[in-house]
């Protein structure tokens, strides 16, 4: 076993394709690291269009971004969703007032953020969005029975989207999280002051057919409908990616690694759909469009990903290697 950040997610499975390719000559390797995932992938934006000559002769894409099952079964990931992340600022009279002097007659950010934050759910936890899922669409659920096992300890029957089980709410439809509050000292003591200004970091989940653009604009409409005389309300757009779709589940890569996968671990891949972001993976889908994209898991969802104690079994990279080189070779020879 070792532990340390990134052990699973993610520099354990970069480390198991480099053995991956190490030991293969099967096909020829390209590299592309992404050191901001975590943050939205601000430079890759930019970058890969001027990649596009080097992408151009690319068959396949690996990203190893996702996780197994909690059973250990390697997963094959056919959907993500992708994210809008703002900051929602509110402002007063541009400095703390004494709460006794002024409570109770000027305007105050930190009760006119809570209004505003509010306002984005109706009772129930339904997002109160005019038009947010106007363009989500039906779409089969895949590995919904066991994801609905592992959020049974914390999701709550009536909470969220009418209609949908917890997995479904997770992967097939989207989400508005507010990440954070802060307002005046919340330090321990009193503070008796009216705050100069409060801040929200909310962040959006989309699914296929929803564009990052679109949702921040009924974001901003909807929150200027619920805005206070005497503050001023600022919207900052931190992070937009979009969500991505396999468009076939019966490509090479597809087939290679389902066959891979059952010869190293003895069983077939689970075919999954995810309610995370890997921001490149909608970025390569532009950049490089003649190439099949193959999100291959294989971390526990018990290894602690971003957690002080992060952690992987050095046998479960050993056979991701192994399941990446029989991957390759599999594409190579064209064997399904």
């Amino acid at each position: 076993m070792v532990f340390g950040r990134g052990t699973a997610d993610d520099k354990g499975p970069v480390l198991a394709q480099l053995q991956a390719a190490r030991g293969s000559a099967a096909v020829g390797w390209k590299f592309l690291y992404d050191g901001a995932e975590e943050v939205g992938s601000p430079g890759l934006a930019g970058l890969l269009p001027r990649l596009a000559g080097w992408l151009a002769d690319v068959d396949a894409v690996l990203v190893c971004d996702t996780e197994a099952t909690v059973d250990g079964r390697p997963t094959i990931t056919c959907a993500l969703r992708g994210q809008v992340t703002v900051e929602l600022t509110t402002r007063g009279a541009g400095r703390p007032l004494h709460a006794g002097r002024y409570g109770g007659a000027v305007p105050n950010p930190a009760q006119a953020l809570a209004h505003l934050v509010a306002s984005l759910h109706r009772p129930g936890g339904r997002i109160a969005v005019r038009g947010f899922a106007d363009d989500v669409r039906p779409v089969q659920p895949l590995g919904a029975a066991e994801l609905d096992r592992r959020l049974a300890p914390l999701a709550r029957p009536g909470w969220g989207e009418p209609g949908h089980r917890p997995a479904e709410q997770v992967t097939l439809w989207p989400a508005l999280v507010v990440n954070a509050l802060c307002a005046g000292d919340c330090g321990a003591g009193p503070w008796q002051a009216i705050p100069a200004d409060a801040r929200a970091k909310i962040n959006v989940r989309l699914v296929p057919d929803q564009r990052p653009g679109v949702v921040f604009r009924q974001l901003a409409s909807h929150l200027a409908g619920f805005a206070l005389p005497g503050i001023t309300v600022g919207l900052r757009r931190l992070v937009a990616t979009r969500p991505w779709a396999a468009s076939s589940l019966d490509g090479p890569a597809v087939r290679a690694a389902a066959g891979a996968v059952r010869e190293v671990w003895g069983r077939p891949p689970a075919l999954v759909r995810s309610g995370g972001t890997v921001p490149v993976v909608s970025l390569l889908a532009r950049a490089a469009p003649g190439a099949e994209i193959l999100l291959l898991g294989f971390t526990l969802p018990g290894d602690g990903a971003h957690a002080p104690d992060e952690h992987v079994e050095l046998a479960r990279l050993r056979a991701a290697a192994d399941t990446i080189t029989l991957l390759t070779e599999r594409l190579a020879g064209g064997a399904p």
